[in-house]
């Protein structure tokens, strides 16, 4: 259930976002209030149900890191929508898997294999679908090859915080 009502936080992000950024608020300004609104809410599930707020000494470092990660992803993200459409900054976003596979290709020297090698080129041809300007789905310059490459950034700081997570704290989830 929580999963579900994450999922659906985070995809109403741009619905958000867009309608503010056009009343004159900056990336800054969006993400301060959507983090006091989201820690609020949090806080409030979590006295209903009687968990603790406390941290142990020896996950500081894990929370700082994903903390940073996370907020720069945000920012990164919601620095995006102002130079590409919602839909495929959202997108790019979630080709995490993508790069995963080749952080662990190029320096794990993981193999590939057809599952990956053929998934990676469906995700690829997809996020090239979106930007296809042939096919009218381009708003003037918004989504050009250069704001693509503009927006990486944002998928390997989600990319890292999900690697981090898992080497800073194996086994405790």
């Amino acid at each position: 259930m929580s999963s579900a009502v994450a999922a659906v936080s985070y995809g109403t992000n741009p619905l958000f976002a867009v309608p503010l950024y056009e009343l004159g608020m900056d990336v800054s300004s969006v993400l301060f209030y959507r983090y006091v609104f989201a820690a609020m809410i949090l806080g409030a599930i979590m006295w209903m149900r009687g968990d603790s707020f406390r941290l142990e000494r020896r996950d500081l470092p894990l929370m700082v890191i994903l903390g940073i990660f996370f907020a720069l992803s945000s920012v990164l993200l919601f620095e995006a929508y102002n130079y590409m459409d919602v839909g495929l900054a959202s997108t790019l976003l979630f080709v995490e898997p993508v790069f995963i596979a080749l952080i662990l290709w190029l320096f794990y020297r993981e193999g590939f294999h057809c599952g990956p090698l053929s998934s990676i080129a469906i995700c690829l041809a997809g996020v090239a679908f979106l930007c296809n300007r042939a096919r009218g789905t381009c708003d003037g310059n918004r989504n050009h090859p250069r704001h693509i490459l503009r927006a990486l950034p944002m998928d390997s700081t989600w990319c890292s915080s999900t690697r981090a997570a898992s080497a800073i704290s194996p086994g405790r989830r």
